[in-house]
């Protein structure tokens, strides 16, 4: 089935700009939505004539100014209109649309005036609309979030601004395929000449939500006579985000949430008394970390801040660890959005969040990061990645070829219980230098990659060279001696709940070896350990000869030639 997707890479290769192509392929759609049977009746013509005459009385009785049939002929028009015949236009269709279009199409443009679809689930779980509430988004783009607000709650008063014309347009019939029931949009430059704001004073919205551009110059001379910074000053010229913090610190009412790069939190001078300003008077309630990567060619740090009025407290929450995030192609993604937007309503501790009163806020740093640090100093042992040499997985090294070397690829099954891994796995051959590389060594720690933190082996002396197989982590200690010690944590009751911990929290349920390195462990004495490990060995030993004894009992009990008679 072709898309609305199909249509406007089309539109683009014909007109050169994204903007365009998006909002005629949008106006297509209104086509579709209010005069089906004149699109219908398309689906197979091939008359230019006979196409443009139909789709120009639609337009004209739409309304609509920006028309698919102006362009020449090297347009295909007719398979424009076969395409939009088999397109499906519901608000869920559009939404799809916007965010493949603007956000997954790294050829586009349009990523600056767009937000992805996981982030705008965040933030407006975040934001708690309520039924006939007003709503407030500021620089909205294309109008992305209207959709995702109106799954939220339809009904409710959406105001905006945005200062680009064609983007303004898009974003109006962004919101007529959204089923918003009031929507008004303004075309205005709202740190410049803000719409509802004036002598002195904003009108205030229930609710702000705000995604600002991140590379926008401030004129801060302009806005030193601006009412709406004299609390909190004038953040710096590359600081635009928190110019739109304090705007809608303004124009909020409830609650705002507001998009902006980690790094701001963390900056000295100007870019702190703005923030530590804003926390010691109660306005910020919460500030989640985001991981880098959400936002095509946006590399940094993210985060959210959460406002509202009479807070005595901040929860700071670090969403930047593998059990939020996933990746998508050449991106992050978030996961586990409900749970995030429950743990902040809650305002839920844990090693990842934590609420700290308002006094203790420092002009150091608003970065969850910063207020979690001594929390998760407290945590007994030291991190695994002080006392390990590499941790990592191995990758593909098996050869088709004749002269390829020969190795022994070890997989979960082949792990020793309770001894030694050595000389088992299957003989295959590979790249001299790719297994150089991977080649097990005497004291690594092996441990599955994905699903049970049961199965752990420690690898022993082998005149073969081992290598693991994509299912296995390895841990290599940087000193022989403590490998016993390690492999001794890892089968423990906590080393296995430490385990257990980092696959939950992965989507996936996989280990990352990164994560793994930021765990804490509590070294052995190396003789000890030793000591305690021989004596595992002898133990499965025991058993193993038990479990022998056992099978021979069984075996003569049902063998009537060794059968015992009275």
């Amino acid at each position: 089935m072709k898309s609305l997707t199909d249509i406007a890479n089309r539109l683009k290769r014909h007109l050169g700009r994204s903007s365009l192509a998006l909002l005629e392929t949008l106006e297509l759609a209104v086509v579709k939505r209010y005069r089906p049977e004149i699109v219908e009746s398309l689906a197979g013509a091939k008359e230019r004539g006979e196409i443009e005459a139909a789709l120009n009385r639609a337009y004209r009785e739409l309304g609509l100014r920006h028309r698919v049939t102006e362009h020449d002929e090297s347009l295909a028009l007719h398979l424009i209109a076969r395409h939009l015949a088999e397109a499906p236009v519901d608000p869920e269709a559009v939404e799809r649309f916007l965010q493949e279009f603007t956000i997954e199409k790294s050829g586009n443009d349009l990523y600056g005036f767009s937000t992805p679809v996981e982030l705008k689930e965040l933030m407006v779980g975040l934001l708690g609309v309520g039924r006939g509430e007003s709503v407030y988004n500021p620089c909205f783009g294309i109008g992305g979030f209207f959709g995702t607000l109106a799954r939220h709650e339809r009904e409710i008063d959406l105001y905006g601004e945005e200062v680009e014309g064609v983007n303004r347009l898009i974003a109006g019939l962004s919101a007529q395929f959204s089923g918003l029931t009031s929507c008004r949009l303004e075309r205005r430059d709202v740190l410049m000449d803000p719409a509802w704001c004036e002598k002195g004073e904003c009108h205030r919205f229930d609710r702000v939500v705000c995604n600002p551009p991140f590379d926008l110059p401030l004129d801060t001379e302009a806005l030193k006579r601006d009412f709406r910074f004299a609390r909190y000053g004038v953040p710096p010229a590359n600081a635009s985000e928190l110019a739109f913090l304090e705007h809608a610190a303004a124009t909020m009412k409830k609650r705002a949430v507001v998009l902006l790069r980690g790094a701001l939190l963390k900056r000295s001078s100007a870019e702190a008394k703005v923030r530590t300003k804003m926390a010691m008077d109660g306005l910020v309630e919460a500030v989640v970390a985001l991981p880098g990567g959400l936002i095509p060619r946006w590399k940094e740090e993210m985060a959210l801040v959460v406002l509202s009025p009479g807070n005595e407290e901040v929860f700071f929450l670090d969403a930047d660890v593998p059990r939020y995030q996933k990746r998508k192609g050449r991106r992050n993604t978030i996961v586990r959005i409900g749970e995030l937007v429950e743990t902040v309503r809650l305002k839920r501790e844990s090693s990842h969040g934590v609420r700290v009163p308002v006094g203790d806020i420092t002009a150091q740093s608003l970065s969850p990061a910063h207020y979690l640090a001594p929390k998760r100093a407290q945590s007994p042992g030291v991190p695994l990645s002080d006392v390990a040499e590499r941790i990592f997985r191995a990758q593909r090294v098996e050869t088709k070829k004749v002269e390829g070397t020969e190795y022994l690829e070890v997989g979960l099954s082949d792990i020793a219980q309770d001894d030694y891994t050595t000389g088992r796995g299957t003989e295959k051959r590979g790249d001299m230098k790719r297994i150089g590389n991977f080649r097990l060594r005497e004291g690594d720690i092996l441990l599955p990659l994905r699903g049970s933190p049961h199965a752990v082996g420690i690898v022993g002396k082998s005149e073969g060279a081992m290598v693991p197989n994509a299912g296995v982590i390895v841990v290599r200690p940087k000193r022989r001696e403590e490998a016993e010690g390690l492999y001794l944590f890892f089968r423990s009751k906590k080393g296995r709940a430490v385990l257990e911990s980092l696959y939950a929290e992965s989507p996936n349920r996989t280990l990352n070896p990164d994560a793994l390195g930021r765990i804490h462990v509590q070294p052995m004495d190396p003789v000890k350990a030793r000591e305690i490990f021989s004596e595992i060995r002898e133990k499965r030993r025991s058993i193993l000869l038990l479990q022998k004894d056992i099978e021979r009992t069984l075996c003569n009990a049902t063998d009537p030639r060794k059968s015992v008679t009275s």
